[in-house]
């Protein structure tokens, strides 16, 4: 390699360990953690995680943002305790929060054995605010590669999917999200 490209090679290094150390996990690899939004008006809008191919496990680090409708904070949330387990090792996640919730937390305990992750949440709603115009996103990551997701602008998480593969020992991620809207008589969107 000539100077100019050891130059670059260690800027882009340094870019990238900064990058890295900026992330603020919740978790250590193989380890429990459950992570809840600081209020309770608030909804998980953003998760990354990264694999670890040695510890086939993946550390997570999450943001929330508070629920709005038609641009207005609203008050008087209403909050479950947490879930159960949503899924067994090595078995698909399928997670909704119920009728016009939404995700204020979420935890997980991973297994050495399986070498997977099971998951609980917590979920949040609001009186007058019921979900419309859900969806689910595309997989938020590729097996052993970083995970990133964002809700949309407006748009409120309501569910998590996810799938395990035994041969890379890892996850796939996708969300529903749903656009809060206000109106008691609404009919709720499931």
């Amino acid at each position: 390699m000539d100077r100019r490209h050891t130059i670059a090679y260690l800027i882009v290094s340094l870019l990238l360990i900064g990058k890295a150390s900026a992330v603020n996990y919740v978790n250590n690899l193989d380890a429990e953690f459950f992570f809840e939004c600081p209020n309770p008006d608030e909804f998980v809008s953003h998760m990354e995680s990264v694999h670890d191919n040695g510890a086939e496990d993946r550390r997570f680090a999450f943001s929330c943002k508070k629920v709005t409708s038609n641009g207005e904070l609203h008050a008087g949330v209403h909050c479950l305790q947490k879930s159960g387990y949503q899924n067994t090792y090595d078995h698909l996640l399928a997670f909704q929060c119920s009728d016009n919730s939404f995700i204020n937390g979420m935890g997980s305990r991973h297994d050495n054995g399986a070498e997977d992750r099971i998951w609980q949440f917590k979920c949040c709603d609001i009186p007058g605010i019921h979900m419309d115009d859900c969806k689910y996103t595309d997989w938020t990551n590729e097996l052993d590669q970083p995970q990133t997701f964002n809700a949309e602008n407006g748009y409120v998480t309501r569910g998590v999917v996810s799938e395990h593969d035994n041969g890379a020992e890892d996850r796939r991620y996708k969300f529903e999200i749903c656009l809060p809207m206000a109106g008691e008589t609404a009919p709720v969107v499931g």
